[in-house]
């Protein structure tokens, strides 16, 4: 599915809407991370109401789900009940608002020196996300790399769960950040997994979130990627703010970058 995303506004919604209409574009909700948000009952419902009332159709849309200092395969028993809350929380919106995925970060500590640390994140995460899967029937969920400097553990665990409605989002831009592998070997260890890609820009050393164009990413390796391994899936424009959305937009249209 070649779907554009961008990222609702919620304090400038106008502005997004028009954006979203010009593009044909679906949201990918940003609120539902925020422990702001998450903590206030009142405040998650208003936010879930505000976009409830925007009287467009939300069956395209996804929601980036929490991830803040979360750790599912934690020692702790405590720091795992509430990121398994935390995550049911994100759950609970996209159920409400009728949203098709949920998007969760891996929260590996790359590079980890500890025998069997790896194994145990695979294992540990599929048991949650099979449970919450069933719980959830109807919502995909993908995970997304974090600043993983390689695709290995991610690819192992989206392989445990393959068939199960759990798959990728790879973020191109993360993956600019690792000193490790090339962008090709993102794609080709992550296939056929991937199920969503965001895209942003950066300098190849801070996760800048920079709209496309403005910094050193290879655009042209990118659509070429796509392209080798002949992927059609959504895309989330994962900038701040309607001006850097319509910046790279209008980017990548005029240099035909996938979707375009």
């Amino acid at each position: 599915m070649k779907q554009i995303h961008i990222i609702p506004d919620v304090n400038d919604l106008a502005r997004t809407l028009q954006l979203a209409e010009k593009w044909d574009a679906a949201f990918e909700y940003n609120d539902f991370f925020l422990p702001d948000v998450l903590e206030d009952v009142g405040e998650f419902q208003k936010r879930i109401s505000v976009y409830k009332g925007l009287g467009r159709s939300r069956a395209k849309d996804t929601l980036h789900g929490a991830f803040f200092d979360l750790c599912i395969n934690s020692y702790d028993r405590e720091i795992v009940r509430v990121s398994e809350m935390r995550m049911r929380q994100s759950m609970d919106a996209a159920s409400q608002l009728g949203a098709r995925a949920v998007i969760f970060h891996t929260n590996i500590i790359s590079g980890f020196p500890m025998k069997g640390y790896v194994e145990r994140w695979v294992e540990q995460n599929e048991k949650f996300f099979r449970r919450l899967l069933k719980e959830y029937r109807g919502i995909e969920i993908f995970m997304e790399n974090m600043f993983d400097q390689t695709p290995e553990a991610l690819a192992m665990l989206a392989d445990t769960l393959s068939g199960t409605g759990f798959g990728v989002c790879l973020d191109v831009a993360h993956a600019n950040l690792s000193k490790v592998v090339s962008l090709e070997a993102w794609f080709k260890d992550l296939m056929p997994h991937i199920r969503h890609l965001h895209i942003n820009d950066n300098d190849s050393t801070s996760d800048l979130h920079q709209a496309l164009g403005d910094g050193c990413m290879d655009w042209t390796e990118f659509h070429s990627q796509v392209n080798r391994f002949q992927l059609e899936c959504s895309v989330l424009v994962e900038v701040s703010g309607t001006e850097k959305s319509e910046k790279s937009l209008q980017y990548m249209k005029t240099n035909g970058i996938y979707p375009f």
